[in-house]
């Protein structure tokens, strides 16, 4: 329990699926809150300093251009961390505020890089991770408009399944129908309900 909230965390590599599953978590009645979205308003936050770094090449008029400044970070391990030293503990601070001020008891954070936040896992009491086939993953990144190139960069910078799996509580396969993952929600609702 996080300020009178029971937390779930919901993680996972690119295309797995942490969205719908975390949206599904909403429509059973947890307080939905994204870390992604909120860490494009951090973005604004930093702007100057990333202006400063890569020049303004990555802006779209005053703020940053998202497609530029990604393409920029994840082909470059040096300056991805970068970008997390100066984004993330804003980041983080923030996604504690918004739990707190959550209406509800049970609150569902959709974080992809829930598993390499100790900060956000110390409070987090049921950790989720959705897993999916590689091949599944990179056709639902390339549906929304993520090239393959930048679908390899991007997965080549995150953690296998295997390791992340012995940090959650929970698995979510979503290799199949969104019925099943329904399914498999509903299953997870019911152990925290009763306490397990």
């Amino acid at each position: 329990m996080y300020n009178g909230k029971m937390v779930i965390g919901v993680g996972g590599t690119i295309g797995s699926g942490k969205t719908t599953v975390s949206r599904i978590f909403e429509s059973m009645g947890s307080y939905y809150i994204s870390a992604d979205e909120i860490g494009w308003e951090v973005l604004s936050d930093i702007a100057p300093i990333l202006r400063k770094r890569y020049g303004s090449g990555i802006m779209d008029g005053e703020s940053i251009d998202r497609n530029k400044l990604a393409a920029r970070v994840f082909t470059d391990p040096e300056e991805l961390t970068f970008l997390n030293s100066i984004s993330h503990p804003l980041l983080i601070e923030r996604l504690k505020a918004r739990i707190t001020q959550a209406s509800g008891s049970l609150v569902v954070v959709d974080a992809a890089l829930l598993f390499d936040w100790p900060e956000i896992m110390a409070i987090v009491d049921y950790p989720v991770l959705v897993i999916a086939h590689e091949s599944l993953k990179e056709q639902r990144s390339i549906a929304h408009g993520i090239d393959r190139t930048r679908y390899r960069t991007i997965r080549q910078n995150q953690h296998d399944d295997s390791h992340l799996a012995s940090k959650a509580r929970f698995t979510i396969n979503n290799n199949g129908a969104v019925e099943a993952l329904y399914d498999q929600c509903r299953s997870i609702l019911k152990e925290i309900q009763h306490g397990h």
